[in-house]
């Protein structure tokens, strides 16, 4: 199939397949076909102006008592994006190819796909598991346990049984507890994960502190992954300026983050020996802790220690007087020294 091939794009999907369609990186179904879900708590909602609440709804959930992320997709509708583009740029592409790059949906999906071909799954974004369905049934629970409401669906749908609408897609990703800010650490992890994004052709197109926890990217919604129809239609300039969104973004995150104190890693320092405590000469391991001058002063008080310290010295006494080549000691000879008179010059 070619890039602008549009033929499997116009069929009904049937969420059993890898999506998107298109030609490209695809996200293949969660691989457990028989689960239940247990919605814990609402995360995101669509009342976050300016992030990706706008675009789903993001719960907390156990499946198989392991906690998780499931991010709800809000339906798209393609025709407002296709209204945006020129008349000699919607001759280039069609709807349906414009849709599977521009669905936010569809968008994750291709970015984590091309995370998981890469090997890189859970290494420069958090773990992602695959996308799921919900039967449309669930709106009603979710709205109300969690007064969750909007899905922009199609309105002619709530013309028809419940039974008969489109499901709710949905994408499984690893549940990030410690959080544990922006260390300078983290910050140069990010920048590098940026890097590798780019070299297997991942644009993020939002790097935000919001989108990121643990040093991992959280949110690909509004990535753009290649090939993309976008860097079909612009001109070369355009489309290099838009790759590099990313790091003006990371620029801004620099500056705009507290940067805290990375806290000790636990596991490494566990794997730490023990420092052996200092002990002083002639004391043993019961009497380490006791100071030296503590020690002269029990010797000087108790007088079988005292009369051992003095027979040490005294064979010490004997090694300092060394004797010269002329049988006399050193101490000797220095004084010889001071006693003779100064030749006259």
């Amino acid at each position: 199939m070619s890039f602008l091939d549009d033929t499997d794009l116009r069929k009904p999907l049937t969420f059993d397949e890898p999506l998107p369609r298109c030609e490209g990186p695809k996200l293949h179904p969660y691989k457990y076909q028989h689960f239940d879900i247990e919605f814990l708590e609402l995360i995101r909602d669509n009342k976050e102006s300016g992030s990706s609440g706008g675009h789903a709804h993001v719960f907390k959930v156990r499946i198989d008592a392991q906690l998780y992320v499931l991010k709800i997709f809000k339906f798209f509708d393609a025709r407002d994006e296709w209204n945006i583009l020129y008349q000699d740029e919607q001759e280039l592409i069609s709807i349906h190819l414009l849709h599977a790059h521009s669905d936010y949906f569809f968008n994750e999906c291709r970015a984590f796909g091309r995370i998981i071909d890469a090997g890189l799954n859970g290494k420069i974004a958090v773990r992602c598991h695959g996308y799921l369905t919900l039967p449309a049934e669930k709106e009603d629970e979710l709205r109300d346990r969690f007064n969750v409401e909007a899905w922009d669906r199609a309105s002619d749908e709530y013309d028809d049984p419940v039974s008969k609408r489109q499901p709710l897609r949905a994408i499984l990703k690893d549940f990030l507890e410690d959080d544990v800010g922006f260390t300078r650490g983290l910050l140069n992890k990010i920048l590098r994960d940026l890097k590798s994004m780019h070299k297997i052709g991942v644009y993020i197109m939002d790097v935000e502190s919001r989108n990121y926890k643990a040093g991992l990217v959280i949110d690909m919604s509004v990535a753009m992954t290649e090939p993309h129809y976008e860097f079909f239609i612009r001109p070369e300039w355009q489309v290099e300026f838009s790759k590099e969104e990313d790091f003006r973004n990371f620029r801004s995150l620099k500056k705009e983050v507290q940067i805290v104190k990375a806290p000790p890693n636990e596991e490494y320092c566990a794997k730490l020996r023990p420092r052996k405590k200092a002990t002083s000469p002639g004391l043993d391991d019961q009497d380490a802790p006791t100071s030296v001058s503590k020690k002269r002063k029990e010797l000087r008080t108790q007088p079988g220690k005292a009369q051992s310290a003095k027979t040490q010295k005294s064979t010490i006494e004997p090694a300092r007087a060394r004797v010269s080549e002329g049988g006399h000691s050193t101490t000797a000879v220095s004084k010889a020294k001071k006693g003779r008179p100064r030749k006259k010059a």
